[in-house]
């Protein structure tokens, strides 16, 4: 069984930018495990608990929004523990993403400090 806490779903449409998250969480040593969009993420979330999620806001299928949404209304009818979520976004409009239910936000593309203070800020130190 895996350490949730290490384990990262990265939501995000952009080929390119998904790989770099990979890269960057296997670097500061969590496990990443990808989604192209929200249905896919939603699919995931059913199968497998994650420490906290990156979320792309503008996707194909379903946005990061209205994933986050989803992802808090299933919370509460199943009583899970909120799960971070983190925007991913080059445009952030920090108002909706709020009121969404996400967490905080990074711009991308992120640095490899930017992804680790904002993981250092929601979740347990990797031991």
């Amino acid at each position: 069984m895996q350490d949730e806490s290490k384990l990262i779903l990265v939501v995000e449409d952009n080929d390119v930018c998904r790989r770099l998250a990979v890269l960057q969480l296997t670097h500061l040593g969590y496990i990443a495990h990808t989604s192209a969009n929200g249905k896919e993420a939603l699919e995931q979330l059913s199968k497998v608990s994650y420490g906290l999620i990156l979320m792309d806001l503008q996707m194909q299928v379903i946005g990061g929004i209205e994933t986050t949404k989803a992802i808090r209304e299933l919370e509460q009818i199943a009583h899970r523990p909120r799960i971070p979520i983190i925007a991913l976004t080059g445009n952030p409009d920090r108002d909706s993403c709020l009121k969404a239910g996400m967490d905080d936000f990074i711009f991308k593309p992120a640095s490899v400090d930017q992804l680790r203070n904002v993981l250092t800020r929601w979740l347990s130190p990797i031991g």
